[in-house]
């Protein structure tokens, strides 16, 4: 499994969810995450940032609820 891919299941993205914030086609999300070589260096591009940006929103989300106490 790829880091990428324990990424987006860790904060339970759903495929559709970041195909729609990368601007491509789900089955292109799905070939990202599984390594397929024949995925394009920008769209691998698009659904990272894609991730990062749920991932961050996450994170303000619980600070905002919780604070600085995790930290």
């Amino acid at each position: 499994m790829t880091n990428l891919l324990k990424r987006v299941e860790r904060v339970r993205l759903p495929l559709s969810d970041i195909a729609r914030s990368a601007e491509i086609d789900k089955n292109t999300v799905h070939r990202v995450l599984k390594t397929d070589r024949g995925v394009r260096r920008d769209k691998l591009q698009a659904v990272e940032a894609a991730v990062v940006a749920e991932e961050l929103a996450l994170l303000d989300h619980l600070q905002a609820l919780h604070g600085e106490a995790g930290r």
